[in-house]
């Protein structure tokens, strides 16, 4: 299909594999609960799929109050390269009405940030990186600060001109606001790496 989808033999990790539809049936029962219920809504939830950290994910959706496992053609569980792809795939069997879908992500431990040995080794490298990182957002500052000065005006010009500048204006405090997390975090990362 296109979608990032693909097919495993395994049971997923999400509830009710043992529920396994294809795409034709989920639709059929999604459209027989919207016929009896048209505000219903579809709840998906995705788990990642064993432990690589570049995530593969299962996923289910519940109709009311029922959990059913998308299954592909010959039954085994589809899995998704993505959630992106998850929800492409599932709201074609079951469309929410207003196009909004609740989605919950299951990663388990897999995406846990693993815990250094070396703690004081660990902030030392961390306070390096955050300061490089640093240096860029102030250049990116700089470059924004640039922009700005070719703006002088533009707040009281056109629509598409107010617009710019607003956006250049809120690039500019997001930049800034990152630099300032650096800083508190690089004052966090020394007082562990000093202890």
């Amino acid at each position: 299909m296109g979608t990032g989808a693909g097919e495993t033999g395994g049971g997923g990790g999400v509830g009710g594999a043992d529920n396994r539809r294809t795409v034709r049936d989920l639709a059929g029962i999604y459209r027989l609960a919207k016929e009896a219920n048209p505000g219903i809504a579809p709840v998906f939830q995705v788990a990642s799929v064993g432990s690589d950290r570049s995530l593969k994910f299962v996923g289910s959706v519940e109709i009311e109050g029922v959990t059913y496992v998308p299954a592909g053609d010959t039954g085994k569980v589809k899995s998704f390269a993505d959630v992106d792809a998850f929800v492409a795939y599932m709201s074609k069997c079951c469309e929410a009405s207003d196009g909004v879908y609740q989605v919950s992500v299951n990663t388990a431990s897999i995406l846990a940030s693993k815990v250094p040995n070396d703690m004081k080794a660990w902030a030392a490298s961390q306070i390096v990186s955050l300061s490089q990182k640093r240096t860029g957002q102030v250049a990116v500052v700089n470059t924004i600060d640039q922009q700005l000065s070719l703006m002088i005006g533009w707040e009281a010009g056109n629509q598409a001109q107010r617009a710019k500048k607003a956006e250049v204006e809120a690039q500019r405090a997001c930049v800034q606001a990152d630099i300032a997390a650096i800083d508190a975090e690089v004052t966090r990362l020394t007082a562990i790496a000093n202890a």
